[in-house]
């Protein structure tokens, strides 16, 4: 055993009762790769018991081993209704609360030529809550809904580092700053959405992008809204109010293990 082996032991053995522990980069290493082989058996299984059709992607497990926030079994429903929508027609893809880019990469590494891929977020956290959003999982114990507000604020750097990680030209990314409201809609969009996944959490900007979004859909484009019966009512309230007055579209709602999102499809 290596002097270096019995120091590591040593401050080890000390960090005990502070719940730490040195880990060597052979170490962290070795964890990726093992998250990286579930992420990979997982996404087999799952493809070839509900998404046959779904093309393969030799990085694919990379990316889904590197996801925060977005269970993998959403993760398989976001790729399944991003190739659809791209089969079924022209459009860009979209993407409305990025927080880290983790999900970002993900989508952007599925993208073919000619698709651009469009980004919004305020980058500063939540926005406030209305009246529509009750909490229902205080899921960092904050005790109200309010004391949400301004919370989960990532920089817009680590978003263009994920996306630059996996190699996505600067070119085809647009990233719109800003917080979506009934005041401040978004400022730029694309012409046509082929896909959006809609991450944020709270009724008011849910409602707004789904309405921004509607006039720039066409049949077969998939919108998914995460968090659809999960932390607040928000999400779940604002995809009843966007179904009627717009009743064009099928909904899918995710029941746990699989996640808390619904999917919308077009017709």
């Amino acid at each position: 055993m290596t002097r270096r082996h019995l120091a590591r032991r040593g401050l080890n053995r000390l960090l005990r009762p502070l719940h730490l522990r040195i880990v060597t980069d052979d170490l962290l290493h070795e964890g990726d790769r093992r998250l990286e082989r579930l992420a990979a058996s997982f996404h087999d299984v799952y493809r070839a018991e509900h998404f046959p059709d779904l093309p393969e992607r030799p990085t694919r497990a990379a990316r889904l081993a590197r996801l925060d926030g977005t269970q993998l079994p959403e993760a398989m429903h976001l790729l399944h209704g991003l190739h659809a929508s791209l089969a079924s027609g022209p459009g860009d893809v979209v993407e409305i609360g990025v927080c880290q880019g983790y999900t970002s990469a993900l989508l952007a590494s599925e993208l073919p030529d000619g698709r651009d891929l469009w980004l919004y977020d305020s980058f500063e956290g939540l926005s406030t809550p209305t009246e529509e959003d009750e909490l229902l999982d205080d899921t960092l114990g904050l005790g109200s809904m309010a004391a949400y507000a301004g919370r989960m604020a990532v920089g817009e750097e680590s978003v263009r580092a994920q996306l630059a990680a996996v190699g996505f030209p600067p070119e085809r990314t647009h990233i719109v700053r800003g917080v979506l409201g009934v005041a401040s809609p978004p400022r730029e969009l694309p012409d046509v959405v082929a896909f959006a996944y809609l991450d944020v959490d709270l009724y008011e900007p849910t409602l707004v992008a789904l309405e921004a979004l509607h006039p720039r859909t066409r049949p077969g484009s998939v919108l998914v809204v995460d968090d659809y019966g999960f932390l607040s009512t928000g999400p779940e309230r604002a995809v009843e109010r966007f179904l009627a007055a717009h009743p064009d579209h099928d909904r899918w709602v995710a029941e746990p293990p699989t996640g808390h999102f619904c999917v919308l499809t077009r017709r």
